[in-house]
């Protein structure tokens, strides 16, 4: 066995020698260095567990029933073959595989233990991931820095196409139900050609270099579903906007939570979906529960200010708040008061009595009871 294991211990091709059991008990440098597993972590894992291997489509092939040990079994050959599998950081690696079986023959005469010797051919998928934004005007960036643009990404369906796989975190759409959001209208043969061209616009946007649908590194197509491949390894701005905003109301640290809320709030470039408001994927339940979390969070940033005497910056905030919602009574009631310790009782009651307009014209109502108060104090200080 040592001897065996010498034989590939300094190719340059990944190696692992699989037992009958499907464990590992010899790994190679070089596939530590692809794989990034130690040969100590290596050692003793069942090989389908640690590689999770899926064929280029992305349909699961490393199992406990191995497909090539099948094979051999039944008499047939190996062939070599592309197979996505686990890198130690997590991500996906494409690597070109080929099975060599050895001695010790099992009593049954079938192969006991296989040499697995893999090429490199995609690098882990973070080099092939997204920044997908969709807080403003839907925009997408590669890896390596480069915005996706050119007249295919211009159409609105396929930036359509691409916001809907991106929210659904993975899942499988069918095409029936991509038809019913992005061309109601139309009767399901004009729909489905809308579609198929939609997809090709949209892959060939993201990789204006892909050959073939089925190697696309980013949208899938199996059993008349697509879907965003790896989904969770993409970053979502939206996502990482709430994760920020939850982040940072659970941070302690005075200056550490200023932070964290900019951060938040940089995100909002603009309306969620704000240049697909005339398709299926535009939610306006959606779109207002975002608005609302970014004006709740630059109030919160304008309190962790205050809290910290930064009154002219908090101040800054607290304008833009109301520059996006006039008829924010709570964020008012917070300026006016910050006013007020500054001394500047006329711009205080200015505010109040802005308020008290923008109400009446815009809702057809009135200052609340706890605003009309804090303006009865103001007066009464005259």
């Amino acid at each position: 066995m040592n001897k065996i294991a010498d034989l590939f211990s300094h190719t340059g091709d990944g190696a692992c020698i699989i037992d009958e059991n499907q464990r590992i008990i010899s790994w190679n440098p070089a596939a530590t260095a692809m794989l990034g597993y130690s040969r100590e972590e290596a050692l003793g894992q069942l090989c389908w567990e640690l590689l999770l291997g899926n064929t280029r489509d992305n349909k699961p092939f490393c199992k406990p029933t191995c497909t090539i040990r099948q094979r051999l079994d039944e008499g047939g050959a190996t062939t070599s073959m592309d197979l996505w599998v686990r890198h130690r950081s997590g991500e996906r690696v494409l690597v070109n595989i080929s099975t060599i079986p050895i001695s010790p023959i099992t009593n049954d005469g079938k192969p006991g233990m296989l040499v697995h010797l893999w090429r490199l051919i995609e690098p882990p998928l973070a080099q092939k991931r997204l920044r997908i934004h969709l807080l403003g005007a839907t925009m997408v960036t590669r890896s390596d820095d480069t915005t996706v643009c050119g007249g295919m990404w211009n159409r609105v369906k396929v930036r359509a196409l691409l916001a809907y796989l991106a929210l659904q975190g993975g899942q499988p759409v069918s095409r029936e139900r991509l038809i019913d959001v992005l061309w109601p209208e139309l009767d399901y043969k004009a729909a489905l050609h809308n579609l198929n061209t939609t997809v090709y616009n949209l892959r060939h946007s993201l990789e204006p270099d892909l050959k073939k649908a089925s190697d696309s590194s980013y949208i899938a197509y199996q059993s008349g579903q697509y879907y965003l491949i790896d989904a969770d390894r993409h970053w979502l701005d939206v996502r990482a906007f709430e994760a920020d905003i939850r982040q940072a109301r659970t941070v302690i640290n005075s200056l550490d939570k200023i932070d964290a809320y900019k951060t938040a709030v940089a995100l909002y470039r603009d309306d969620y979906l704000a240049d697909l408001d005339a398709t299926g994927v535009q939610s306006t339940s959606e779109q207002v529960r975002y608005q609302l979390l970014y004006l709740t969070a630059m109030e919160e940033l304008g309190q962790a200010l205050e809290a910290l005497d930064q009154d002219q910056e908090a101040e800054i905030w607290y304008e833009r708040v109301l520059a996006a919602d006039a008829c924010r009574e709570s964020v008012a009631r917070r300026l006016v008061r910050l006013l007020l310790r500054q001394g500047r009782r006329m711009d205080a009651l200015m505010r109040i009595q802005q308020l008290a307009t923008m109400l009446e014209n815009e809702l057809d109502a009135v200052l609340s009871v706890e605003t009309s108060d804090l303006m009865a104090q103001i007066r009464l200080t005259a």
